[in-house]
């Protein structure tokens, strides 16, 4: 038992590091979040200046129907007054006896006429492609637009998704750091008190934590002459090795090496045996990690006997 509080002591100070190399890995995401706002930004600023340029493509585009409405009503009106002009009209000359004659010669007005249509429509044609011109550009404009924009949609809602990850995941892993450490202070008190009430059954004086020796505590501490390689070559290494079957024997375990640092002969078969012959663990379960297992009120019992 107080083996394996010590492991789970160990175990608890990996999952808290881990846990604080996650809340600092997400703390640094949280950081990147804010170029995740500067490219935002900029693409909000991409779409109002397409915006802008959108706009003035509607403007031009009012401009050029406005120009055609007005030369194609230029070009109605010339037809109408073309088809009321004649081709040709009479001209009266005079000759030298001073006899009068007619004949018919070319227009001049119906001639400028036709040079004015043409004139207005070589201008039509050219309003309309430059209309044409314009809206494709309008076109591309809308175009790029929406691919900002949609891209823009996409990188708020990923970005809003992170924050709301690093915010509900912050606080998680503080509180679950903080647990850790209680559960930690939890499990150093239970071996102190295991160790104490053990030591005080068998020896009548109490014996901290602190002087009690793992294979973890420092060389510089000793027990009974003994320095800590001394004590850790004596205690037991791992569990349920040897009696077949039986995998939860912490107790028994801890029982055995509380006794032979204490001077008495023990090894994890002896002390397992010793609980089975008092109903003192578990033996009848079909899980082998349970079998061995014992509760802390047994656990002294078999330090007493």
């Amino acid at each position: 038992m107080v083996n394996d509080a010590h492991a789970s002591r160990e175990c608890i100070s990996r999952y808290e590091a881990a846990i604080v190399n996650t809340t600092d890995h997400i703390s640094r995401v949280g950081q990147d979040l804010a170029q995740v706002d500067d490219s935002i930004q900029e693409m909000t600023g991409f779409i109002q200046d397409l915006e802008v340029q959108e706009q003035n493509c509607n403007d031009a585009i009012s401009h050029a129907d406005s120009v055609i409405a007005d030369l194609e009503k230029q070009l109605a009106d010339l037809q109408a007054e073309l088809a009321v002009t004649p081709q040709e009209i009479p001209e009266t000359y005079t000759d030298a006896e001073g006899n009068s004659y007619t004949e018919m010669v070319p227009n001049p007005a119906y001639y400028a006429l036709v040079d004015q249509i043409q004139a207005t429509q070589a201008k039509l044609a050219q309003a309309r492609a430059t209309r044409d011109a314009v809206e494709s550009v309008q076109r591309e404009i809308r175009s790029y637009k929406e691919r900002f924009r949609d891209a823009t949609a996409r990188m708020t809602t990923l970005r809003e998704s992170i924050s709301h990850n690093v915010s509900s995941t912050v606080p998680v892993c503080q509180g679950a750091v903080e647990q850790l450490q209680k559960i930690d202070r939890v499990i150093e008190e239970y071996q102190s008190v295991l160790i104490g009430a053990f030591y005080d059954h068998t020896h009548g004086t109490n014996m901290s934590v602190a002087s009690f020796p793992t294979s973890q505590v420092s060389s510089t501490v000793n027990y009974g002459g003994m320095d800590s390689k001394s004590v850790s070559d004596k205690l037991i290494d791992e569990q349920g090795k040897q009696v077949p079957g039986y995998e939860g024997t912490c107790g028994p375990c801890t029982i055995a090496n509380l006794s032979r640092l204490l001077g008495v002969e023990c090894d994890e078969a002896g002390a397992v045996n010793a609980a089975k012959l008092r109903g003192l663990c578990t033996s009848d379960s079909d899980d082998p990690r349970k079998l061995g297992g014992m509760s802390i009120k047994n656990f002294m019992k078999l330090g007493q006997s």
